[in-house]
């Protein structure tokens, strides 16, 4: 009877520790995706240059408040030079482009001004890349 006694008690503290161990694992699982999605939410620039543009341009105007933009450095005007909002740009403008409030910002650190703010035109295929 003994034997059965110890045989039950070790099935249940296997199961025990079969239930903590599963607990655990999902818990560090739910830890994990709740930092992921903080450190999306949290709108800080990624890179010093980013930070450096983003607080010069917002001398000059008001960004969108909460909205980190995607920084783009113009670095060849062949591409773009059919484009209407890049038409006084110049090699070494910055493009900051707000997605979610949907405007772009053309910005020469050369001269520390504006040259271009324009509405952001999504298209779907462009919303989904």
């Amino acid at each position: 009877m003994n034997t059965v006694r110890l045989n039950n008690l070790g099935k249940l503290v296997l199961a025990l520790l079969f239930v903590f161990m599963a607990l655990s694992a999902f818990l560090l699982f739910k830890i994990n995706k709740l930092k992921n999605v903080k450190s999306n939410l949290i709108n800080e620039p990624k890179t010093e240059e980013q930070k450096s543009v983003l607080e010069k341009v917002s001398e000059i105007v008001i960004l969108p408040p909460n909205e980190v933009p995607e920084l783009v450095v113009i670095k060849d005007l062949e591409e773009i030079k059919n484009e209407p909002f890049f038409k006084n740009a110049q090699v070494g403008d910055s493009v900051l482009i707000f997605i979610n409030s949907k405007k772009a910002y053309l910005y020469r650190d050369s001269e520390n001004r504006i040259v271009d703010i324009a509405p952001l035109i999504l298209n779907e295929k462009d919303k989904n890349n």
